[in-house]
């Protein structure tokens, strides 16, 4: 791999950890709280709950949204830093999975061209893209 290459990976790897850094812990975890709480989302409804930000967005799967463990998940998302070779295999840090309480999660950054997400990004590494961040129970896999 070229130092060009090297230099990019590493400057998508630090926006990678920005946009998870700015995901809102608490107040999502409150607006989904209330939601459940005023019935404005059923757990029959499948969609996955997204939270729009300045550098992209956050989609959270059904699983997530009615675990018990819904903050300590989005919170863990957010601080996550085990990035090995194992789960990281080009340092992109676009890719995590954790356990809580027994249930394994994941979170995936994916890249696309604008904030419509119809087309993927064709060079994530050289142009801006849109950034998204899909957190998800493995059962949902």
């Amino acid at each position: 791999m070229d130092d060009m290459t090297k230099h990019l990976i590493k400057r998508c790897a630090i926006k990678n950890d920005d946009l998870r850094a700015a995901l809102p812990v608490n107040g999502t975890t409150s607006q989904l709280v209330y939601l459940k709480s005023a019935e404005k989302i059923s757990y029959t409804n499948r969609e996955f709950y997204t939270v729009k930000l300045y550098c992209g967005a956050f989609r959270i799967s059904p699983a997530v949204v009615w675990s018990q463990n819904l903050w300590t998940i989005l919170k863990t998302v957010r601080d996550f830093s085990k990035f090995n070779e194992d789960n990281d295999p080009f340092g992109e840090r676009n890719f995590g999975n954790f356990k809580i309480d027994s249930e394994t999660y994941y979170f995936k950054i994916d890249y696309w061209e604008d904030e419509s997400m119809k087309w993927g990004a064709q060079n994530y590494l050289r142009d801006a893209s849109w950034r998204v961040v899909t957190i998800y129970n493995s059962k949902e896999h």
